[in-house]
Order: C-alpha cells, then structure tokens, then sequence
C-alpha cells in the first residue's frame, strides 16, 4: 500500500473514531504527498466541517472543485458548509451545480428534498394567493422529484407531511386533507401536525 492510501485509510478510521485533529494531520500528509489527489482534499474538508472550521473545510473543498470541476459531489461538499453556515442562497447555488454536473442519486435525492424545504418556506414569507402557489408548485416539485428517485427510500412521512402543510398554506384543504390520510395510512397517528388536517 502506498503511503497515500495507508495515509487517507488511517485518516478515514482516526475520523471515524472521532479523532478529528488526527484526521486532518493525515490528510494534509496526504495531500503533502500528491498535491493533485482530489480524496484528500475532500477528507480534510469532511473533517474540517465535522469540526465546525468552516472556512478551512471551504478552501479544501474548493480545492478538491478545481481539480476534479465536472463532479457534482464537489459543489454539494461547498453547498454542506454553507448550509452549516445558514447561508442559504449559497447553499442552493452549489446544490444547483451539483445537480447540473451530476451526483449519486442518493445526493440528488437530498439535494431536492432541502430545496423543496426552501421553497416550502417562501410561502410562508410571501402576501398574496398566486405567488404562494407558484411557491407551493415548486417545492412540491421538488419534494416529488426526491421521492420518486427510484431504489432509494426517502423518508416519505416527511413529504407527506410537508405536502399537507403546503397545502393547508396556499388554501387547498381537500389535498391536505388527502395527504394527511395518507399518513395515517402509513401509522402516523399521534402526531399533532396530523390532527390539524383531519
């Protein structure tokens, strides 16, 4: 093994045993070793995020974008810190380049389901009826779109309880209504956001 791999190998276990300042040390070895090695650059930022030093975890995600550019997972790494960091428009910005040079579907399917979120939550913000549905149309866009990426299992209570949210929002109380059965199809029973519904 060379002592790249057994250096990023060590990082990923001293990582997942919590060992962060370790991790890091191993990283930069690392990338020390071979300055063009986008794994490394992307673990150190992994574990520069997980020690909230956002700003470093940003230069080696960045770092790792410039050098492998047409790979999606870089820009969701970049749009992970922003969200840590409540910049939002930042987040959907690489979320979106994400999604365009492409990504796991899992990735995907996380990608649309926090954009579903924000659209979700403009209704809330916004006065009259036609902009909160456009509003509702796309973050029930997205919201399918995460749901049906096919072989994964997203959390499909979650939807249905943001639809009938959405719903309940933009006056729709029929689709609420329905979203909230499904829900207690699935046995969600007790919760109070269901109540509201029925």
């Amino acid at each position: 093994m060379s002592e790249l791999c057994e250096n990023l190998s060590n990082a990923t276990i001293a990582f997942e045993n919590g060992q962060y300042e370790v991790a890091l040390e191993l990283c930069n070895a690392a990338i020390k070793e071979n300055a063009g090695n986008v794994g490394a650059y992307a673990a150190a930022g992994n574990v520069c995020l997980a020690m909230d030093k956002h700003e470093e975890a940003l230069r080696y995600y960045r770092e790792a974008s410039q050098l492998d550019p047409q790979n999606g997972v870089r820009y969701f790494d970049i749009g992970n810190v922003y969200f840590a960091q409540e910049l939002y428009a930042y987040v959907l910005e690489n979320y979106v380049l994400a999604d365009m040079h492409g990504c796991s579907d899992e990735i995907r399917q996380h990608i649309h389901f926090i954009m579903g979120m924000f659209k979700q939550a403009e209704i809330e913000k916004l006065s009259d009826i036609e902009s909160k549905k456009k509003a509702a149309e796309a973050a029930l866009y997205h919201y399918d779109f995460a749901n049906n990426i096919a072989g994964l299992n997203v959390e499909q209570k979650e939807i249905l309880l943001r639809r009938a949210q959405i719903y309940t929002e933009i006056g729709e109380f029929d689709k609420a209504e329905m979203a909230a059965r499904q829900l207690k199809l699935l046995g969600v029973k007790s919760q109070i956001e269901v109540a509201r519904f029925i």
